[in-house]
């Protein structure tokens, strides 16, 4: 690899560690959500006689 492209993508990984720093409570908060939605659903289907 040249030093530019190296350079390059130390910086490209700088910036996804930044992204992932932000991102990480609002993915912890979505999945959260996501697997009350699940237990919801599951027992609507359940009530509903279905499998």
């Amino acid at each position: 690899m040249t030093p530019t492209k190296s350079s390059g993508m130390a910086e490209i990984l700088k910036d996804l560690r930044e992204f992932r720093t932000e991102t990480s409570p609002s993915f912890g908060a979505l999945k959260t959500e996501l697997n009350e939605l699940r237990a919801e659903f599951t027992s609507i289907k359940k009530k509903n006689g279905g499998s």
